[in-house]
């Protein structure tokens, strides 16, 4: 069980952390469902899986664009650059607590 939340927490750092590159690149974040990160593997090689043990979510490397959580597992990822305060930011789509109830999935 830990092993799956802490691949799901590796991803979301790996996300991340291709994000931030691609920005650096071309100061802006990515506008489409994270795909261009993983085209030629230039910033990580595929989407990562989200593994949330304790749910019923299937594991999922679905991205969605949206701001709302439909608690089905896999990421949301805010491409609006109008709303700038969450502009570039991934989270995982579960409004679940992790194993030891110590904080919930989409607010890592």
């Amino acid at each position: 069980m830990r092993s799956k939340e802490a691949n799901t927490k590796a991803g979301l750092a790996s996300l991340r952390s291709a994000i931030q590159v691609y920005f650096a690149e071309h100061n802006a974040y990515p506008e489409d469902d994270l795909e261009c990160l993983v085209k030629d593997g230039k910033y990580i090689p595929e989407i990562p899986i989200t593994q949330i043990p304790g749910t019923n979510h299937n594991d999922s490397n679905k991205v969605l664009l949206q701001s709302e959580i439909t608690d089905e597992g896999g990421w949301i990822y805010y491409n609006d650059k109008k709303k700038p305060r969450t502009w570039g930011n991934v989270i995982v789509n579960c409004s679940h607590s992790d194993s030891n109830d110590s904080v919930v999935w989409s607010e890592l």
